[in-house]
């Protein structure tokens, strides 16, 4: 069995679930569209009978689209521009090999099992979508304002004085000044930190009441098949900013049956096969749906809870795929994450793909963003 996993070179999940599959004797190919415009070559050609024949030159080999029967659509991006391309050239370069790209991938569509399915992809990662799609299911949601009107962000905040208000980006946003890195994160907003309209209407944000907590709750479903776990977090905003903490804890929780349906219908109304659900849990422990991220991180949950092998559940996921039986084997098996980031195969995979970054880093002047 071949799995091929579409990513990028600085991500670390692909590297261990890589690794991990080959201990299943399943054979496991990375592809980096990145590097389309580096050093790759595809070829895509459909007979008079509407027989697709395709593949793909990397430099370390060759995919064969008749021999993949899984995707796993973790976290690729479109291809990067050589140093080398006229500034005149640029833009349809890009255009024509990211048209190029997304050509290929619906083509593949149709011959194998991804996870999650191409056409969800856009759709999954909106959070207006998702807010509304998750009312639909029937789960609680916090009210929510998108806007880029002072006015209204005002008149909202006043509204839930009582909770609170907090602001949310669309997207992970980060930035560099003084030499030092920052992010912004889920952040707790009052009337005089609202700046001018002029600089409003240049940044849409999404406002939302906000929720008191007893708790956090991480739910990774694969398939019907789900692992969550409670996050021991009731002062942080966003329980990522308190992660790195000593104090940081989580344990094991099953989610009420009620939840539990109410999210695969979710994944369902917005064609998931895979995803990571968010919620806060009140002092009543009625579930309040905060996102799903349908390719969001989950082997930190196994790096703080060993017994949890969330590892080998998501490989047994990939590797059922293609059979319509998406529910892994929960049975615990060989398989750990810290035996595999230990493992001198991972070590070396690790350094190759930092050099093989660096290469990346030296050879483009530019990107698009991410599918």
């Amino acid at each position: 069995m071949k799995v091929l996993i579409l990513t990028n070179h600085k991500d670390d999940h692909a590297r261990v679930v890589a690794e991990a599959l080959k201990k299943k004797n399943v054979t496991p190919i990375k592809w980096v569209p990145e590097e389309f415009l580096l050093n790759q070559k595809n070829s895509l050609y459909i007979n008079s009978n509407g027989v697709v024949l395709a593949k793909i030159n990397t430099e370390t080999s060759i995919v064969n689209y008749h021999e993949i029967e899984v995707v796993w659509f973790r976290r690729p991006a479109y291809p990067l521009i050589p140093k080398n391309i006229p500034k005149q050239d640029k833009s349809f370069i890009l255009d024509e090999s990211r048209m190029n790209i997304k050509s290929m991938w619906f083509t593949l569509e149709k011959t194998a099992t991804w996870i999650n399915p191409l056409a969800s992809n856009q759709r999954a990662n909106i959070k207006v979508c998702q807010l509304q799609e998750a009312t639909r299911s029937g789960m609680t949601i916090p009210e929510t304002l998108v806007t880029n009107d002072r006015n209204e962000i005002i008149d909202f905040i006043i509204k839930n004085r009582k909770t609170g208000t907090i602001y949310k980006t669309f997207l992970p946003g980060c930035w560099e000044e003084d030499n030092k890195k920052f992010n912004c994160q889920t952040t707790a907003i009052t009337v005089d930190m609202i700046p001018p309209q002029s600089l409003m209407k240049l940044t849409p944000g999404i406002y939302q009441k906000r929720i008191p907590k007893e708790f956090e709750v991480r739910a990774t479903f694969f398939g019907d098949h789900y692992i969550a776990v409670k996050i021991h977090n009731t002062e942080e905003l966003d329980w990522r900013l308190s992660s790195l903490s000593s104090n940081f804890t989580i344990s094991p929780i099953k989610l009420p049956s009620l939840v539990e349906k109410k999210c695969s219908q979710l994944m369902q109304q917005l064609g998931i096969v895979f995803g990571c659900f968010d919620f806060i849990v009140t002092s009543s422990e009625e579930y309040v749906f905060l996102e799903v991220n349908e390719m969001g991180q989950f082997l930190w949950i196994e790096e703080m809870l060993p017994q949890l092998k969330i590892l080998e559940t998501f490989c047994d996921f990939l590797i059922s795929a293609p059979k319509c039986n998406i529910n892994p084997n929960t049975t615990i098996g060989a398989l750990s994450l810290e035996e595999i980031s230990n493992s001198k195969s991972y070590i070396e995979v690790f350094r190759k793909d930092m050099m093989q970054q660096d290469k990346i880093n030296l050879s483009i002047i530019d990107s698009m963003t991410e599918p």
